[in-house]
């Protein structure tokens, strides 16, 4: 298994259902059998060949070096931006674990004419106010977004929206599994917050300030909530038009899936028929062809 390309945090249910797309039910085996069929290559080791020219294994692994340090490397948030208890895991997701803990994001909006988004997925459903700060702001474990000057959050379980420390009624309650889409816009002095893409209604707010103020993601979870934060370093779930995510996701790794995968398919395309295939992601079915290259191809396991 030495020099294989491998494709780290693939959920197993995410494999299977790709296969099955691909192969039909019991793509598992299917597929184990098409790549050891000598009708399509004499040897494994031939198919193992050809794979590595077309990857170019050392562009391959220079590649897969340079993305795994962005997603491990690129903080969206830090122990230095926060106030009470907030314990942070992989992929941005925060537990509170004190009466109110907050955390505030290391990346900022550009003050500039554009619209920026941030999606938050809810993994419990109670207090917690969901909004935007600015650098100065500071919280305590009594004061949290929406509580103290030129920061605004929104509330979905009281159905409240916060600044300047007074709330009133806005929104719809949420529940576990929503995604809450977060955006603001300084040119038009204005923030609103989506539901699984839905609309809660547009916020004015005339303190907003695009020329001196620089306004980041952040978060007040009561005590056992917890959620995790996007800001897009994946693709949000329900884009708002016009929007721009606070961080861009790379795309250098992506583009290389998507000319590899054509590369792919041309060569066992002249060896067997693909009529039926249905590659619903690219991204995905890449992916998915590292996972079983490693797992099928050279297994030892028959």
């Amino acid at each position: 298994m030495e020099n294989v390309p491998n494709i780290d945090h693939i959920d197993v249910n995410t494999v299977t259902e790709e296969v099955t797309k691909i192969f039909g039910k019991n793509g598992r085996s299917k597929l184990k059998a098409l790549v050891k069929n000598e009708k399509v290559y004499s040897n494994i080791d031939k198919l193992k060949e050809d794979m590595e020219i077309l990857a170019d294994k050392s562009a391959f692994d220079e590649l897969l070096t340079f993305e795994k340090a962005y997603f491990e490397n690129f903080e969206s948030f830090n122990s230095n931006h926060r106030s009470g208890h907030m314990v942070l895991t992989g992929f941005n997701t925060m537990y509170s674990r004190s009466n109110m803990a907050t955390m505030k994001s290391v990346h900022s909006i550009k003050n500039d004419d554009n619209v920026y988004q941030y999606e938050v997925q809810l993994n419990s459903n109670g207090p917690m106010r969901i909004g935007w700060a600015t650098q100065k702001c500071t919280f305590t474990d009594e004061q949290g977004v929406g509580e103290t000057e030129n920061s605004y959050g929104f509330d979905g379980y009281r159905l409240e929206k916060w600044s300047m420390s007074n709330a009133t009624i806005y929104g719809r309650k949420w529940r576990v599994g929503n995604i809450i889409g977060c955006t603001i816009d300084l040119t038009h002095k204005s923030m609103e917050f989506f539901n699984n893409g839905q609309s809660l209604g547009v916020i004015s707010e005339e303190l907003l300030n695009k020329g001196d103020l620089t306004y980041f993601p952040a978060l007040t979870l009561s005590e056992e909530e917890n959620v995790t934060v996007n800001l897009g370093g994946r693709p949000f779930k329900f884009p708002v038009l016009r929007s721009n995510p606070i961080i861009d996701s790379p795309i250098v790794l992506i583009n290389y899936f998507r000319q590899l995968e054509k590369n792919m398919i041309a060569l066992i395309d002249t060896q067997i028929s693909l009529n039926k295939m249905n590659v619903s992601s690219i991204l995905s079915y890449s992916k998915l062809f590292f996972k079983l290259y490693s797992d099928f191809i050279f297994s030892d396991e028959e």
